[in-house]
């Protein structure tokens, strides 16, 4: 189980086999279902374009950091492969602080220790995580406890060179096409047709505990 659902009835899930003849390919639907595809060859799958505030509200943990190791490895049990994705934490923003993270995010590029053969699980508009990359991560827990990047919300800090300025990306995962609630496709300069979000991360650390701060004042009020 991961987030609370079971992932094999939520989506399925594009598996590729390099090494061997066979190659199967699955229909697969959105981790999020905002609209379902019958065919294999739809473009894209469609989810609802989150707000920081979104974001910082559904996480359990805010967290600044640093991926120092990845790897893959299978899951017999939900029969899948997850990738780990070791995290040095250098700020905690929303939870409990903490000096390390490992989050566990579903898919992934598996090689068999013994035959070679490389399996690529593709989880579509999920994110993937290099070594040595630094990001504003926000996590949620699985009922097992196994943390995880919650679903198109990677944030990657870079540097200028020139001037230091950080600034904070927001990848946009060519898998997917992003909408508000109503489905309405976004057409502006943030839109899905963009590569990416850019902001100081100043701006966005502001954002952050805005919406904490937010989520303060109506638990006082309950």
């Amino acid at each position: 189980m991961l987030l609370g659902l079971d992932i094999n009835k939520m989506f399925k899930i594009r598996t590729r086999v390099v090494g061997t003849a066979r190659i199967p390919a699955f229909q697969y639907y959105s981790f999020l279902i905002l609209a379902l595809f019958a065919a294999t060859n739809a473009p894209a799958s469609i989810l609802e374009k989150t707000t920081t505030a979104q974001m910082t509200h559904e996480a359990k943990e805010v967290q600044i950091g640093e991926v120092v190791s990845t790897w893959t490895s299978p899951d017999p049990d939900q029969k899948m492969y997850f990738t780990y994705v070791k995290i040095k934490v250098e700020k905690t923003l929303k939870g409990k602080p903490a000096q390390e993270i490992l989050l566990r995010q579903p898919g992934g590029n598996y090689r068999d220790p013994v035959s070679g053969k490389v399996t690529h699980q593709k989880v579509f508009g999920m994110e993937s995580y290099q070594k040595g990359e630094r990001g504003l991560f926000f996590i949620k827990y699985a009922n097992d406890g196994a943390p995880t990047a919650i679903l198109q919300t990677k944030q990657t800090i870079v540097k200028d060179e020139k001037t230091g300025e950080e600034s904070v990306i927001r990848e946009r995962s060519p898998d997917v096409e992003y909408s508000d609630r109503n489905l309405h496709q976004h057409h502006d300069e943030k839109s899905f047709y963009a590569v990416y979000d850019r902001k100081p991360l100043n701006a966005m650390v502001l954002e952050v505990q805005r919406a904490i701060n937010a989520e303060k004042g109506d638990l006082k009020k309950n």
